[in-house]
Order: structure tokens, then sequence, then C-alpha cells
């Protein structure tokens, strides 16, 4: 059984006296919580047994050569977000011209622009998390579908921008 609590803190101390009294017990979207907080996510929810556990194992532990994968996809995101950030600020340079003043408000519309989408979308998050949750809603079908175009299209559209910033920089 799931139960949701509206604190971390209440879902741990239930976890921890069902694990005394010998069931399974394990938190579950602890990340989610902490990054968005408990009212988005509709509270922390904790997956209980309904009755006791006679012997538990250990989780296969991580290998030596999947947690060296890991870390190279880690770091290779890491290194995209960062040359992403290099272009974009590269990009907005390069379009206010040679004025560090107008580079500056321009990078500052920019940051107001992406704000004030967030300011729109914020409340929003709700219903979109529970659409991704749910796997029998056609909208939380549209939404992975976009997430996944959008995060394909940054790994296509990227290097024509890394192309064009290089070319202008190095031609213009």
């Amino acid at each position: 059984m799931i139960v949701r609590f509206a604190t971390y803190e209440e879902a741990s101390i239930y976890a921890g006296v069902m694990r005394a009294d010998g069931h399974f017990a394990a938190i579950l979207d602890e990340s989610m919580g902490f990054m968005w907080g408990p009212l988005v996510i509709g509270g922390f929810r904790v997956i209980v047994t309904e009755e006791p556990v006679e012997e538990t194992e250990e989780p296969p532990g991580e290998g030596p050569i999947e947690g060296a994968i890991l870390n190279f996809l880690r770091l290779l995101l890491g290194a995209f977000v960062a040359l992403g950030l290099a272009v974009g600020i590269g990009m907005l340079w390069k379009a206010a011209g040679d004025s560090s003043v107008t580079a500056l408000l321009v990078l500052a519309a920019a940051v107001a622009g992406w704000l004030g989408i967030y300011l729109i979308v914020a409340p929003l998050m709700i219903p979109f998390t529970r659409a991704l949750r749910d796997n029998s809603s056609v909208f939380g079908w549209l939404v992975k579908g976009f997430v996944a175009l959008v995060f394909a299209g940054q790994w296509v559209v990227m290097p024509f921008f890394i192309l064009y910033l290089l070319w202008t920089l190095l031609v213009g």
C-alpha cells in the first residue's frame, strides 16, 4: 500500500516505525519532493508491505563499470549545459555589438523573459506532474512526447549554434 504525508519528516518516521515492525517501507519521490516541494508532487509517498517481511536482502550494488558510465554521463550532461550557456551568452554578446552595456541589457531581458515564462507555467506543475504519473492520460503522453522532442531538439540544434558562433567569431 502507498501512504501520503505532507512532510518528509512524517514520512520518514512512518517508514522507520513500519521497518521496526518488520515491514518493507521505502519513501518514494524524495528528490522530486525536495526539488519542487511536497505540495507540488502531492506529498511524500511511502510504500509499505501489508504483511511483515521475513527476511530482507540488500539490493545488488552498483558495479564499477556502471558507476563509471553514470559518472561519464553526468559529466557529459554538465558539459552540455555549460556549453549551451556559453554559446547563449556569446550569441547575446555578438547580437548586442561591441557595447557591453547593451549586452548586459539584452542578457537581463532574456533572463526576465525566462522568469516570466516560469511564473506563467509554475501553477501548472501540479497537474503536469499528476498527468505524467498517470499512464492512461492522453495529456500525460502528450507532455512526455513534448519533453522528448524538446530534449532531442536541443541535441540537434546545439551543434548548429556552436558552428554559427564559431563562424561569426572567426569570419565576422
